[in-house]
């Protein structure tokens, strides 16, 4: 009676010990997974980089695993399973950095790269300046505008010699002008009427 019992409460407590051993036990068709998390800045201005490109590869073969971009305020998160890994940050104008040894595992499930700074690209121009020419033809409605001034060929020459080298402009040997041969044609220099006419 004394050892059935015993073997009554010791079935017992085991079934009651049971469930909490097996919750304990790592689920193995459940990969395990950590998070690799930072901020990437501007190292000059400690501006955040918004689309910074974050990629991670295998310590083991440096085949890339997983990856992606910051947000607007320069954070990224990116989940893997554990293992040992590096990282490699690019942005556009800055110099691209690899960050070794990281460790994810159960005991590190999250490895926090903290801020991350970029340094610009060295050959990033200081200053770009853009000029602006105008087009030797300009074409509305109305007219055709001839810009003559910038032709070195124009250059001590009247104005029936640049009226020759206008496109689709003709002057015959009285001085008469016609625009791809129709006589008529109202001729104005810098705006005003000239005495050069159609004929």
């Amino acid at each position: 009676m004394k050892n059935r019992l015993i073997l009554q409460l010791s079935t017992l407590l085991f079934l009651l010990q049971a469930p909490f051993s097996l919750t304990a036990q790592p689920d193995p068709d459940k990969p395990a997974k950590g998070l690799v998390k930072g901020v990437v800045v501007d190292q000059s201005t400690g501006q955040p980089l918004d689309y910074a490109t974050v990629t991670i590869f295998s310590a083991a073969d440096s085949s890339m695993v997983t990856g992606g971009v910051t947000d607007v305020s320069g954070t990224f998160r990116l989940e893997l399973k554990f293992g040992s890994y590096y990282a490699n940050v690019a942005f556009i104008s800055f110099e691209d950095l690899n960050i070794a040894n990281i460790e994810v595992s159960r005991d590190n499930p999250v490895a926090d790269l903290g801020t991350i700074r970029l340094a610009p690209n060295a050959t990033t121009l200081a200053e770009v300046e853009v000029r602006a020419e105008k087009s030797n033809m300009q074409i509305s409605l109305d007219k055709r505008v001839f810009n003559v001034g910038k032709d070195l060929a124009n250059i001590g020459g009247s104005a029936s010699d640049v009226l020759d080298n206008v496109p689709s402009v003709t002057v015959d040997a009285e001085g008469g002008v016609s625009l791809r041969g129709s006589s008529g044609v109202r001729i104005l220099i810098n705006g005003r009427p000239s005495g050069l006419v159609g004929v």
